[in-house]
């Protein structure tokens, strides 16, 4: 029976070639949830409000019933908000682990170790700006948002409907000061 080269090729790859694959594509996944940050905004959910004219009910009723909607579409958004901010921990967690397993494992070469050791200061520095993006954000009254930075790019998700120049002015001062990221590559979004 006549082997395929691929098989061959895959059995010379080592265990320190797998943990490097392995690890890029844990930080491929990482990257990807922090850019998810426009499909959050677009899955919060948007209720129609019932008017005064798609049913007999008396004016109170209509507005008890949209008031209920809204303060349901208003937890609804701070689940999903907080879902959003849950994954992304864990997705940080997980590299975190998968790096200092690589750092700590003794069948691994130094070259394998230098890159594991770079790749995890990286991700701590990432950690600090994200950080303190959200508590200067914060110290200026915008109680709950989400920052991501990658190089290149920067998102905010701010809680808020929607967003005055001055209020963008500032979160954007906030984002270019913090990350050393241009103007042009930080994106904010407002999410209800």
């Amino acid at each position: 029976m006549k082997r395929l080269p691929i098989l061959t090729k895959l059995k010379k790859i080592d265990g320190r070639v797998a943990t490097l694959l392995v690890l890029v594509a844990l930080l491929v996944a990482v990257s990807y949830l922090g850019h998810r940050v426009q499909p959050v905004s677009a899955s919060l959910p948007i209720e129609r409000v019932p008017l005064a004219t798609d049913s007999p009910a008396s004016g109170a009723t209509a507005q008890a019933t949209a008031t209920a909607q809204a303060t349901a579409a208003a937890a609804q958004a701070e689940s999903d908000f907080e879902t959003y901010r849950a994954e992304l921990e864990q997705a940080r967690e997980q590299a975190a682990a998968l790096l200092d397993e690589v750092i700590q494992s003794p069948g691994a070469s130094a070259q394998t170790v230098e890159e594991a050791l770079r790749q995890k200061t990286e991700l701590a520095r990432t950690r600090e700006i994200e950080t303190t993006v959200e508590t200067l954000l914060a110290a200026r009254g915008f109680d709950q948002t989400l920052c991501t930075v990658r190089q290149g790019s920067v998102n905010i998700v701010v809680r808020a409907q929607s967003l005055t120049q001055q209020q963008a002015a500032q979160i954007l001062d906030i984002a270019v000061s913090e990350s050393g990221e241009p103007a042009a590559n930080v994106r904010i979004v407002p999410a209800q």
